[in-house]
Parts: C-alpha cells; structure tokens; sequence
C-alpha cells in the first residue's frame, strides 16, 4: 500500500514471499513521489494481546538495504506500506486547496468587473 505502482494483495502459498519481492509484484516503489526511507512492515502481534502490532522499517535509500528486504520473510496479514515524500504531501495539500483559492480569486475579479461596469 501506499506509494508503490499498484497497490495489490498477495497470497502467501508454500513459498515465501520476501519484503523485495513483494515491493517488485506491487511494480515497484514510485520513485518521483515515495519516501525510500518509509517502508514499513506491519505486522500483527497474536502472542501479545496487550500489543496492537510490531512495525518494522526498512530505508532503502541506500541500495544494499535491499538486501536486508529480501532476507526479511513476510507472513499473513502483514501490510506493507510505503510513504509519502515530504515534497509529495506538500504537493497534494496545494492540490486540495488550490481549487478553492481559484474560486475565491476569480469570484473577487468578477465582483471587481462588474463593479468597474456599474460606475
């Protein structure tokens, strides 16, 4: 889940799947948009029922640490998400209010317009 090319559900058979190569069926992380050092694994705790979940974290900014990816094995129902660069997030919050500060700007010139026309 997160910023990875399409997020996908994975069922674990007799082989297991690998941090890496769950990342590579999801198409990858999206390099213009995900955070390399935010990939996390969450994972349920059943023996400890006061504990919600452990979550590993994986940086991957350096390229070795794939390695460590492809050593950590995955089991049932983890989930693994990929966030956000900062600069990405940034981008989506003026997204979502861009369309507002074009409303109230352009009702503003309208009202400017016809303000200049009844004078």
């Amino acid at each position: 889940m997160g910023e990875v090319d399409k997020s996908i559900s994975l069922p674990l058979g007799r082989s297991p799947i690998s941090l890496t190569d769950a990342i590579a069926r999801a198409g990858g992380i999206k390099e213009n948009s995900a955070d390399a050092s935010g990939i996390f694994v969450i994972r349920r705790d059943r023996e400890d029922p006061e504990k919600l979940a452990t979550v590993y974290q994986l940086d991957a900014r350096n390229a070795t640490a794939l390695i460590l990816g492809a050593d950590f094995g995955l089991k049932p129902q983890d989930v693994v998400y990929v966030t956000a660069a900062p600069v990405s997030r940034w981008n989506r919050v003026i997204t979502q209010l861009l369309p507002t500060v074009s409303s109230i700007y352009y009702s503003t010139e309208i009202q400017d317009n016809l303000d200049t026309l009844g004078q």
